[in-house]
């Protein structure tokens, strides 16, 4: 997808590996090719291009109660 030009990123933080060496290694590989490296928090606000709308006060309470409280459960 990178070589025909789409900006390709992956929520690092939406999957998991079974050991930090792995994601170090994956990381480093579509890295190298281009793509980015993002996570999910910041692929909401990236999604919605402004957290000062209606729709965006509707992310940030999703990302509040629903989002926010998950990070670190699933290493």
């Amino acid at each position: 997808m990178v070589e025909e030009g789409y900006d390709v990123q992956v929520v690092i933080d939406a999957g998991g590996s079974p050991t930090e060496i792995a994601d170090d290694i994956a990381r480093r590989t579509w890295e190298n090719t281009g793509v980015r490296t993002t996570a999910i928090n910041q692929l909401i606000a990236d999604l919605t291009e402004r957290l000062d709308t209606e729709d965006g006060g509707i992310l940030v309470k999703i990302l509040a109660k629903e989002i926010i409280p998950t990070f670190g459960q699933f290493k």
